[in-house]
């Protein structure tokens, strides 16, 4: 039998707020659109984050919820 502890912390987004990256650079990636490469920007847009122990909480940034 294997066995593993861990802890993990749970982070709530204040209300109207959720979590984004910090480092918005480290999180694009490229797609092609009509023939044309364009950089397109990926969010997070989570509510609640669950920290372990390889991430850090200044990893994320809280920001306004974006509107539908």
């Amino acid at each position: 039998m294997k066995s593993t502890n861990f802890n993990m912390i749970r982070i709530d987004a204040d209300e109207g707020k959720v979590f984004d990256w910090v480092n918005l650079e480290d999180h694009t990636h490229e797609e092609e659109i009509d023939g044309e490469t364009v950089v397109v920007q990926d969010h997070l847009y989570a509510k609640t984050l669950f920290i372990g122990s390889i991430d850090d909480i200044e990893f994320y940034i809280e920001v306004d919820e974006p509107e539908e």
